[in-house]
Parts: structure tokens; C-alpha cells; sequence
């Protein structure tokens, strides 16, 4: 197999299928091994390196092997058997980074984002080890840490900052019954109110029938379903009209493009108004500039996420992060139709 037959494979996964009324969709990572070994256990094992590297790009994608992969798949093997110790070495740790209302300047919700603080290789940041995680079969623990962990510091600070909600990333291997659990005992542990919790999850894992029921019943306890990065998936009006959701993040690629041609405007407006059109909220991510935010904020976008208000902090900052919100001109209420590129991260 070359890397055209896999691009043809994908192509012909790309439309849904049809199952029981409801429509599918399948994707697949494709690893492509065209090494001149004879022993069919090395060209097996070159493709499965390869297709982990597919993984790891972003799913959904082809790599084709080469002899770097092999350092690259030691790293993620001695990865996977470290993080089986992190909870107990304490060295997960949750940063959250806040979302505004674009009309008020408000702080509606926080969002919280794992790191790994690694013994040796420092601060890691998701995506160079959920993959690993989910690999290890570790995310449905180290997930029901975070929902823990983030609850509890945000009932803390609710007590000064009422309403204040919270955003979880869900990934898609928690997406069972065992998350449902693990969402009441968090919520009964730090008596945060179900309506101040946010589930974040991905377009393909929110139209899965399966997810989708678990999600309806997350949904009857009070608990509010986002769909991140929206805009890179498959979801239509028609299933989005029928899956458990209260809200669409946009991918930020789309809203840093907003200053580029009349077409990307006209992206970021087809979501919202189609957010607005079925009852959902609509949160423009990876807002950097005051004209980002401002342009954003012309779109009718309800809220923005970005470097503009803050990076990520750590748990100790956040008070001093929402009192530094307050200020009009830091929090960005006042926001002109056009301005100057800046950030104000702490």
C-alpha cells in the first residue's frame, strides 16, 4: 500500500453511513510501511508505527514511516508506563484559562486544561501525552481526577465570583456510563450545582449513538454539553438539531483568519448564526488581538476564549485573574470595532 491507496481509503470512509436511520461517520488513521525488509513482522510493525504517528498528527490522517518514528515510539512507550504513576506522584496538574461574555465583559466560565508536570522533562501540555493516555487505557481515571479536581476549586471560588461556571474536556474514551458516575460523585464531593458544569467534547465523538445517549442523561442532570473545535468536524443542522448540545466553540484556526478574506468571515458567521438558529451558544476561540475580539463580538459571537484576557494559570492565580477581569480595561468590555494587535496574558 502507497499513500495515494490510503488517501483513496479515507476518501471512501468520508460519507456517512446509514445505520438504523441514523448516519455515521467513520474515520481511520492509516500507517504505510514501504520498506524493502522481507520479514513481514517488521513491515507490520514499520505501519503500526507509522499509524501512531497518524494519531498523534491529529487522527484521521496517513503517515508514512520512516527511521525517526522508531525513537519517537520509545518515547511514547516509556511515556505510558510514567503516567501510570502520575496521579499518585501528584504530578497532574490542572491550569484554567476564563471565557468572556462579549456583550457584558463578564467572566461567564473557566476552562480547565490537564498538564503533566514531568520529573524530568518539564511542563507537558495535552496533546503530547493524551494519546498516550488513551492508549494506556488511563483516561477514564485520570479524567474523573480532573472533573474532581476542577470542580472543587471552582465551588472555592464561587463564593466570590457567583455563577461562575466550569468546562471540562471530555475525552472520547470517557464517553460512558462510567462518566456519569464519575460526574455526580464530583458534583456531590464539592457541591458545585450541575448547571455550572460544562462538558467539552469533540464533533466526532458527540455523534456517536452511543455517546449520544450518555450525554442525553448528562444533560437530564443539569450539566451542559459544548462541542469543541467546531467547524474541523462532520456534524450537520440536521444532527446537530438531535444531539445533546448547548453550545459551539469555534475553532480558533477560523477565528485568526477573520482579518483575511470576505470567505472566512463568512464562516465564522454561517456558525454562529447556525448556533443562534437552533438555540446554542457560540464561543469564538483563540482570541488574540482586540480586533479579533471585536470582530467576533460584530458576528453576534456570545463569548470569547483567548490570549487577549489570559493564558492558562495555574489553580494559585486564578483569584487574582478574575478580580483582574473586572477592571473594563483589561477585561476588554469596552471593545472598539477595530484596534490594535496585543495581548494581555499574566
Amino acid at each position: 500500500m502507497d499513500m495515494q491507496m490510503a488517501e483513496r481509503l479515507q476518501e471512501a470512509l468520508a460519507d456517512p453511513f446509514d445505520i438504523a436511520g441514523h448516519q455515521l461517520f467513520v474515520s481511520a488513521s492509516i500507517g504505510v510501511a514501504t520498506t524493502p525488509a522481507i520479514d513481514p513482522d517488521t513491515i507490520l510493525r514499520d505501519a503500526d508505527t507509522a499509524m501512531y504517528q497518524a494519531k498523534k498528527s491529529g487522527r484521521n490522517r496517513c503517515a508514512a514511516f520512516h527511521p525517526g518514528l522508531h525513537e519517537q515510539t520509545s518515547r511514547h512507550l516509556r511515556l505510558a508506563s510514567e503516567l501510570h504513576g502520575a496521579l499518585e506522584r501528584n504530578e497532574l496538574r490542572v491550569f484554567y484559562q476564563p471565557l468572556l461574555s462579549l456583550t457584558s465583559g463578564e467572566v461567564t466560565a473557566l476552562e480547565a486544561l490537564l498538564r503533566w508536570e514531568h520529573p524530568s522533562e518539564g511542563m507537558l501540555f495535552p496533546e503530547e501525552f493524551i494519546t498516550v493516555a488513551e492508549d494506556a487505557g488511563l483516561m477514564p481515571a485520570i479524567g474523573a481526577w480532573v472533573l474532581l479536581e476542577a470542580c472543587s476549586q471552582t465551588a472555592g471560588w464561587t463564593q466570590d465570583h457567583s455563577g461562575l461556571s466550569i468546562s471540562v474536556n471530555v475525552s472520547r474514551h470517557q464517553i460512558t456510563e462510567e462518566l456519569i458516575g464519575h460526574v455526580q460523585s464530583a458534583l456531590a464531593t464539592s457541591g458545585l450545582s450541575p448547571n455550572q458544569l460544562v462538558l467539552e467534547v469533540t464533533e466526532s465523538a458527540v455523534i456517536t449513538i452511543a455517546n449520544v445517549a450518555v450525554l442525553e442523561r448528562l444533560r437530564e442532570i443539569g450539566i451542559r454539553i459544548s462541542v469543541d473545535d467546531f467547524g474541523t468536524g462532520y456534524s450537520s443542522l440536521v444532527q446537530l438539531q438531535e444531539l445533546p448540545v448547548d453550545e459551539l466553540k469555534i475553532d480558533r484556526a477560523f477565528v485568526q483568519r477573520l482579518a483575511g478574506t470576505d470567505a472566512d468571515a463568512a464562516i465564522v458567521t454561517s456558525i454562529i448564526e447556525l448556533a443562534h438558529t437552533i438555540g446554542l451558544n457560540a464561543v469564538a476561540e483563540g482570541v488574540e488581538t482586540v480586533a479579533q475580539a471585536a470582530a467576533v463580538r460584530s458576528l453576534g459571537c456570545d463569548s470569547g476564549q483567548g490570549f487577549l484576557w489570559s493564558r492558562p494559570v495555574g489553580s494559585s492565580s486564578v483569584p487574582a485573574l478574575l478580580q483582574r477581569l473586572k477592571n473594563p480595561e483589561l477585561s476588554g468590555r469596552s471593545l472598539p470595532s477595530s484596534g490594535a494587535r496585543g495581548a494581555t496574558p499574566l
